[in-house]
């Protein structure tokens, strides 16, 4: 009746984040966040996220320090 969907993205396959946001977006501070990983099937989006530069640059910085050990 009720489903939940999730879905794992390793850090290390993180090839590219983008992110997108209309102007009301940019006045509200939410906007997509799309993520393409290396060996999927086209990027992830995720709408409506709050603060999409935030979690953009965390996404990197995180898969950065990984890949640097």
């Amino acid at each position: 009746m009720f489903t939940r969907d999730s879905k794992v993205i390793a850090l290390d396959r993180v090839q590219d984040v983008t992110t997108r946001q209309s102007l009301l977006g940019r006045i509200l501070r939410y906007g997509i966040v799309e993520i393409d990983a290396a060996g999927a099937r086209g990027a992830e989006m995720f709408e409506y996220c709050r603060s999409p530069e935030l979690l953009r640059d965390q996404v990197f910085m995180l898969s950065e320090q990984l890949r640097r050990g």
